[in-house]
């Protein structure tokens, strides 16, 4: 192919330019652990492209190579096209990108994470001798660029590598030589990135965000929020080169559009930078796209700008929290005559002078070992339910017996058996947390009702009575704790949100009262604020005082342990938590034991008030940890003998001795399924499977599993259903569901956040963030058909860098071990890796998924963090893989790998949240099954207030797009509405898939890829014969028109039958749904009433 070249434009001189001083101090490096070598049963990724997914790349200063990445590797390719050479080859499954000639041509700077972390590196031209030029596992980088002299280099950097956000970065400089590093443009300059160095050493172009409150999604660089400056390397000085932002709908007309990633040509007079053209599009494979991105020129002297490239890839800009780059790296040429630029996949010349551009076409081999996966398949549990989530375990004072909470009611555990506590519970009155009086005779305990609301009552231990109510006045109470001398009990009331439509995590705030044992007057001992998330407080009573937890979470401060004199004030601060939620004293007051980072932690009182407590990943910690598999409900049964929950296991700590013990705690009840048979006669079935579409057919459940589809005999069906001209599939499955973010803890029998999703056919959810306090006993419910929902999964809390309340640093194969054998030990059958900082973290957590036999997803990001993932064997990722459009080398990646992608397009991506777009077109607030199932505070303010943007601002259809190319090279999609818009914004991702899968694939993903990414795909996902009988059965035809997905009728869940907009059960007995305790009638009405309305006597 011939090239043209053009016409010179003109050449800068070179000069030297900027010292560097200061030290960074490296973090200690992973013991033994090579993050470059694959782990388990490896696989290989194996093929030739000569396309590339956002390239970023540069020309050498003699003209002769292109160096571009690839799929985290760094290749190089004649300047005329041809074969690219690997030059990263011997680097394993490390990353390797960005890469950036030296001034002279002869080392390549770059970034790579083959020692943990995202360092800088440089490499001879030719790939030879890499080395780093600083290591430090809490630092990464991007966007390196050379100074003139090749002194030093400049990179983006984060100083806190984890969850993402870019918004905190700043430009530092760091010699070639090693050593100190100096800091350019500061942090506090929001989200300043993509260095450009001028050839004369004088000036430091860059791009920063200058609206305030940026966030993802929410912004349009229309607006002008991001503008490019000018650094004077010798000053200091800044200045702005572009500006025009518009703070202000109603001064948008002051803005210029933005500008983003700069390039200052060699001769110091053009400067080239990215901007949108607000009604052009770009299209990919039919799907066009919004404002399409041209690279522009501007002359420093003159101010003159033109575009000089039109279209250019798009931009991340509306992404820019989470975007490592905005846009591929591009480069000039040495003679200043054309610019080197990605785009559409290929390598593009661009003559500047007159806009001609040339392809230069490239192959390359993309070949990789990668590690194993930790994809697990499974079967559906049978047999009777297990709790495997205990809660408020308490010891009776002689340690024979245990009380604990179990699916929603008190059980009673001695000598390793269990029964109910009390013989005959009231259904849906929930009870919980228990506490033994003093002397072993009385359990005191609380109880709740989502309709009437709840008690606090005693009981004797042997149940040889019937219980005594001791409130007079019904409410929401919780966690009693007795007086040393069991007269008095202390305990916790809400403010009545729950009688409100409300569940406990809207209560405003919680008194601590105290009342006689007997019962009596109720006194307000002391009032804490905003305990909205985590557990509710849970009192203690010690030498004459009442302590707590004060969470102070709208304060964004730390938890402080407080206390009061019994007869209440007098109140005092003892210790603060970084972040704990739950933290009780001893009886003689001399220790605190608490939970951080899901650890019991205990520490000795006294000293310095009030005392901050370091976490248990701190240094020099004066804190003793004494739960090895993690734990909740800390209780002290006496002043040395410290009691605690992991899981179903009882832990006992003496305080005196140091030692342990552990004891099972054993709750069951049978596990209900569908009885009889049924039989559907005359369905348009979409079996989802290798029958494919059967019309006029029979499907036969016999109790909870299809027995035939197609031609049956109905004989002997107790009930038959004729379903002619209605349309059968699999239920839909939610791998994105999260659904249990309120209710701190006391779910009711009637939960809406799980009777949503199965109004809308949603018969199995994976919450892949959840709260443990939520999920577990919500799943549990539902699993032992105490509630009404679709089949429960998730994740627990996700692993974080950092120690959270439910969640420890992983600083050691040792402690992700501890903290995924924690996680599987409550239930939890995934795991969800957010973002965790360096390759040796989320390696170990792999590792020890796969020890474990659980699934390992992640939080998905760049491209190149995704990539990672899936070379350290996480069986997927989740959320959007934000460049668009991704073409056939990451398609096929992907593919090969058999990765999972859990897409969820409603929420952040490259553009503007998906959401909006269903809020604009459907009046979503009057939907009738969304004023059933939710309360109206959870989806009528939003949705009436409407966003109106062109329909091609939206990235949906691309990114789905990239999904369907995934799945065609062998991978897997899946459907997650993130519980965004509960139930119904699960059909808008469906909807969105067809919009580039087609209708029949769009409903696969919903169905049996959803079920593969669970593990059972023996159990789920189709109509055949011996797969469970989760089924819906719609009006019309969704092969026909998508949206009639949500034309529901029926609902069946392991063969058990609903009426969809009910949920009334119709098979195999009547029964309807109960109680809609969170409707508001009120709220919802949409009369009309008149200024004259009270004119007649009403």
């Amino acid at each position: 192919m011939t090239i043209r070249w053009c016409a010179a434009v003109g050449v800068g001189v070179l000069m030297a330019a900027l010292g560097a001083h200061g030290q960074l101090a490296s973090a200690p490096q992973p013991a033994a652990w090579d993050v470059t070598t694959p782990r388990g049963t490896v696989r290989e990724i194996d093929f030739l492209t000569d396309q590339g997914t956002w390239m970023s790349l540069d020309i050498s200063p003699d003209g002769r190579w292109i160096i571009f990445d690839l799929l985290g590797h760094i290749y190089r390719v004649p300047s005329a096209g041809g074969d690219a050479e690997l030059l990263t080859r011997d680097s394993g499954i490390a990353l390797n990108f960005h890469p950036r000639y030296s001034p002279d041509g002869r080392q390549i700077a770059f970034v790579s994470d083959r020692a943990g972390q995202n360092n800088l590196w440089v490499m001879s031209a030719d790939g030879a001798g890499p080395r780093s030029v600083f290591r430090d596992d809490t630092v990464c980088v991007v966007e390196p660029v050379w100074l003139a002299d090749g002194s030093a280099i400049v990179v983006r950097r984060q100083q806190t590598c984890h969850r993402g956000n870019w918004l905190s970065a700043g430009l530092w400089a760091y010699p070639v030589a090693g050593g100190g590093a100096r800091e350019l443009v500061k942090e506090s300059e929001q989200a300043s990135g993509w260095p450009s160095v001028s050839t004369d050493g004088a000036s430091l172009f860059y791009h920063h965000a200058v609206c305030p409150g940026y966030h993802a999604g929410r912004n349009d660089l229309l607006r002008g929020c991001m503008q490019i400056r000018r650094l004077d390397l010798r000053s200091g000085e800044t200045e702005d080169i572009t500006y025009g932002e518009a703070f202000t709908s109603q001064w948008s007309r002051d803005s210029n559009g933005s500008a983003i990633a700069p390039s200052i040509s060699p001769d110091g007079q053009w400067l080239a930078f990215a901007r949108r053209i607000p009604d052009g599009t770009t299209s990919f494979k039919g799907h066009r796209y919004g404002p399409r991105n041209a690279l522009w020129l501007r002359h420093l002297q003159t101010g003159e700008e033109r575009v000089v490239m039109d279209p250019i890839e798009t931009d991340l800009a509306h992404g820019l929290p989470y975007a490592m780059h905005l846009l591929p790296t591009y480069a000039w040429t040495r003679d200043g005559k054309s610019i080197v630029i990605s785009q559409g996949g290929r390598i593009r010349r661009l003559c500047v002078a007159d806009g001609s551009v040339e392809t230069i076409p490239f192959s390359a081999r993309v070949r990789r070992t990668i590690s194993e996966s930790t994809y697990v398949a499974r079967r559906l549990p049978t047999g009777p339910v297990s709790s495997r989530f205990v809660r408020w375990p308490a010891t009776s004072p002689d340690g024979s017996t245990v009380v604990f909470e179990a699916f929603g009611r008190l059980w009673s555990s001695r000598g390793g058996r269990s029964k109910p506590l009390l013989d005959d519970p009231r259904a849906g009155l929930l009870e919980l947390a228990p506490a033994w009086s003093p002397d072993g005779v009385w359990i005191a305990f609380a109880t709740w009702d989502e309709t009437s609301g709840g008690h606090l009552w005693r009981v004797r231990a042997d149940a040889s009575s019937t219980p005594e109510r001791l409130t007079s006045a019904a409410g929401e109470y919780l966690n009693p704790a007795w007086s040393a001398d069991g007269g008095t009990i202390v305990f916790v009331r809400g403010t009545g949100a729950t009688r409100r439509g409300k569940t406990w995590s809207d209560n405003q705030y919680y008194d601590i009262v105290s009342m006689p044992a007997a019962g009596g007057v109720v006194s307000t001992l002391a009032r804490i604020q905003d305990q909205q998330l985590g557990q509710v407080v849970r009192p203690s009573v010690a030498g004459g005082r009442v302590y707590f937890l004060n969470q102070r979470r709208r304060e964004r401060a730390a938890s402080t342990l407080e206390s009061v004199l019994m007869a209440g004030g007098d109140r005092r601060e003892h210790l603060r938590f970084r972040s704990s939620d739950d933290a009780v004293v001893s009886p003689d007051g001399a220790r605190v034991a608490y939970v951080e980072g899901a650890l019991i932690q205990i520490k000795v009182l006294g000293g310095k008030v009030p005392a901050a407590v370091p976490g248990p990943d701190s240094a020099g910690t004066l804190s003793a940890s004494v739960s090895p598999e993690g734990g909740l409900f800390p209780h002290w049964r006496d002043s040395r003998r410290l009691e605690f929950a992991s899981g179903a296991t009882l832990y006992t700590h003496d305080v005196a001795e140091g030692r342990g013990s552990r004891v099972p705690l054993t709750a069951q009840l049978p596990r209900p399924t569908g009885r009889g048979k049924i039989a559907f006669t005359n369905a348009r079935v979409l079996t989802m499977g290798t029958s494919g579409v059967l019309d006029r057919a029979t499907v036969i459940v016999d109790d909870d599993r299809i027995s035939c589809v197609g031609t049956c005999d109905g004989g002997g069906a107790s009930r038959v259903i004729d379903l002619s001209g209605a349309t059968m599939m699999p239920g839909i499955i939610d791998t994105h569901a999260h659904r249990h973010v309120l209710h701190q803890g006391v779910v009711p029998p009637h939960n809406f956040e799980a009777a949503v999703y199965l109004a809308y056919g949603i018969t199995s959810t994976l919450d892949p963030a959840a709260t443990s306090l939520n999920m577990f006993p919500a799943a549990e419910a539902v699993e032992a058909g105490l509630a009404v929902g679709p089949r429960t999964f998730g994740t627990a809390e996700p692993l974080y860098s950092t120690t959270t309340t439910y969640g420890t640093a992983i600083d050691s194969p040792e402690t992700a071990d501890r903290e995924v054998r924690r996680r599987v030990s409550w239930g939890a059958i995934s795991l969800k890796d957010f973002l965790v900082s360096t390759r040796a973290q989320r390696q170990w957590i792999a590792e020890a998924a796969r020890r474990h036999d659980v699934f390992l997803t992640g939080e998905g990001g760049s491209l190149e963090h995704d990539l990672s993932m899936i070379m350290d064997g996480h069986s997927g990722w989740e959320h959007d893989l934000t460049y668009t459009p991704i073409y056939e080398d990451a398609a096929k990646f992907f593919g090969q790998a058999r990765a999972i992608y859990s897409i969820t397009l409603m929420t952040d991506g490259p553009g503007p949240l998906a959401e909006e777009l269903f809020w604009q077109q459907e009046d979503v607030w009057r939907d009738p099954k969304q004023r059933e199932w939710l309360p109206w505070s959870m989806f009528l303010p939003h949705t009436r207030t409407r966003w109106l943007r062109p329909e091609t601002d939206y990235p949906y259809p691309l990114l789905a797009q990239g999904l369907a190319d995934i799945v065609a090279h062998g991978g897997y999609g899946t459907v997650g509405g993130h519980g965004d818009q509960h139930g119904l914004g699960t059909h808008w991702e469906i909807w969105m898939l067809a919009r580039a899968a087609g209708n029949a694939r769009a409903l696969e993903f919903a169905t049996g890829h959803g079920a593969h990414a669970l593990g059972f795909d023996a159990d789920l996902g189709a109509v055949a014969a011996g797969r469970v009988a989760d089924l819906i059965v719609l009006d019309r035809d969704p092969l026909t028109d998508i949206r009639n997905t949500t034309s529901l009728r029926f609902v069946m869940k392991g063969g058990v039958l609903y009426e969809a907009q009910t949920l009334d059960q119709i098979w195999p007995v009547s029964r309807p749904f109960g109680p809609r305790w969170w409707k508001n009638e009120t709220m919802l009405s949409a009369d009309d009433r008149p200024t004259t309305y009270w004119d007649k006597a009403r």
